[in-house]
């Protein structure tokens, strides 16, 4: 009996002290803690998970990590990166000090995870652009880049020479820094390839890739391999994704007389998942192979081609851990295909083709007209479809017309239709010619380029609300159509 108390008096001291990470946040109107694990395999696929603030602002969460993982804790639309050890706990205030969002933190590596939301990495494509001048020589770029890198890891080192932050938050970051850097270089050296698989009338055609640049690009990834230590680094995905493809698949095809078929809509897909057969193995093939197949199909694009790639990711990992994420989005692909191939329904017609919108709009004389201006491949354009079903029972109510206007180009003309009878789109349709693209451009953005989705309203073929609200808008909405009727 004096055994059994002993275990339990144990047992009960271990859950008592269990490491763990416990969050306080003051001053926030939002009551849920957002948690999602970064890093490399399944823990990119993990869906976030949500804990509830108590009375107090504060949630605690059992560490059982097995290795060191990098933590986002998002609350009320703000987050901040968190390095988590295993069997350590953490202690992390969030709050406001002087109007402005303070962070503080309690344990292993404090001082360092405090450092670490200062740190701001954009996503490294738009990073590369800040270095790239047209005379830019790449022995410049790299001075740059080493200048910044040095900026930013110069406080981790004093931490780490006082013992401030342990070898492996210090290894973690510097691992990160590294990497994210070499994409960015990566990218400037891509993105001047690129200009040579342009037309040669394309106004950025280059006829070859300058030489420094090219000598550059393999040194890249010899120095930061894309190995399993590597994929600690958030954007791992991306850093083997451009290798496979502009790199291996491209320039290295090309320049060892392999690039006999240039990458287009049809066979991209199944060159891009070969293509990463072709450069690694094992546990990190097989989730490259899936955040492909995750990726590609969350761009709701609905490619028939997904499905042909899932069938060979499940004969080659019919156990992939993997599956349950990448199923439920393959059956979205399914729905979309059987509806895709229905006939339009009477509510949908499509209209021809017009060189200006004051001649579309001249169609719809005497009457109001809601417009939506939308393509294929906008994600969030697909993502106001939700709230179509309430606003065509009002529109239809109040007898006023809706126009759907695709700025998408001829070769998505059979997606465009496809979508108009999977998201059951009721009213006008066009999609645009390069006159009528052009023409809205200059009517309603800056005539360089254009922003959408975007929204109007038009009554007797005249624009009243250059900017009208959206379908999430819902009541507030119809509130504004009413105005005009």
């Amino acid at each position: 009996m004096k055994q059994l108390l002993i275990l339990i008096f144990l047992l009960c001291s271990n859950l008592i002290y269990a490491q763990q990470l416990t969050v306080s946040i003051t001053g926030s109107p939002d009551s849920g803690l957002h948690i999602l694990y970064l890093g490399s395999g399944l823990r990119y696929f993990a869906q976030e998970k949500i804990y509830t603030l108590d009375s107090k602002g504060k949630a605690s969460v059992i560490n059982d990590l097995t290795s060191p993982a990098m933590i986002r804790l998002a609350n009320n639309g703000k987050s901040s990166l968190v390095f988590l050890e295993p069997g350590k706990n953490l202690e992390i205030f969030i709050g406001k000090t002087d109007g402005k969002r303070s962070f503080k933190a309690k344990g292993a590596n404090a001082a360092g995870i405090e450092l670490l939301q200062k740190i701001s990495h954009p996503f490294y494509q738009q990073k590369a652009a800040q270095y790239y001048k047209t005379d830019s020589s790449i022995t410049a770029i790299k001075k740059a880049i080493a200048s910044d890198i040095i900026d930013e890891i110069k406080p981790f080192d004093s931490l780490l020479r006082i013992r401030e932050i342990d070898p492996d938050f210090y290894k973690y970051i510097r691992t990160n820094v590294d990497y994210y850097y070499a994409s960015v270089l990566a990218t400037v050296v891509f993105s001047q390839y690129h200009l040579t698989t342009l037309d040669k009338s394309h106004p950025r055609y280059k006829a070859k890739l300058r030489a420094d640049y090219e000598a550059e690009w393999p040194k890249i990834y010899e120095k930061y391999p894309l190995n399993a230590s590597a994929m600690v680094f958030p954007d791992f995905y991306y850093y083997a994704f451009d290798y496979t493809t502009w790199y291996h698949l491209m320039y290295r095809a090309q320049k060892e007389g392999r690039y006999n078929e240039a990458f287009n809509a049809e066979n991209r897909f199944n060159k891009t998942y070969n293509g990463f057969a072709e450069n690694f193995s094992g546990t990190m093939l097989e989730y490259l192979q899936a955040r492909y197949i995750h990726d590609e199909a969350m761009q709701k694009e609905y490619e028939p081609q997904l499905l042909e790639l899932y069938d060979r990711f499940l004969k080659s990992y019919p156990k992939s851990p993997y599956k349950r994420y990448l199923s439920p989005l393959i059956e979205d692909i399914h729905h979309f295909q059987h509806a895709a191939s229905q006939s339009l329904h009477t509510d949908q017609e499509l209209l021809a083709n017009v060189d200006t919108f004051d001649e579309l709009a001249a169609r719809f004389k005497d009457k109001l007209v809601y417009v939506d201006i939308w393509a294929t491949w906008c994600g969030p354009c697909k993502a106001e479809f939700e709230y179509n079903p309430g606003l065509h029972e009002f529109l239809k109510a109040k007898q006023i017309e809706m126009l759907y206007i695709s700025m998408d180009k001829p070769e998505a003309d059979q997606q465009w239709k496809q979508m108009i009878r999977y998201y059951d789109l009721r009213g006008k349709h066009i999609r645009t010619s390069d006159s009528l693209r052009q023409d809205l451009m200059n009517k309603f953005w800056d005539g360089k380029s254009y922003s959408i989705p975007r929204y109007l309203i038009v009554k007797d073929g005249k624009v009243i609300e250059a900017n009208a609200l959206r379908p999430a808008d819902k009541d507030k909405l119809y509130q504004q159509i009413r105005k005009y009727l």
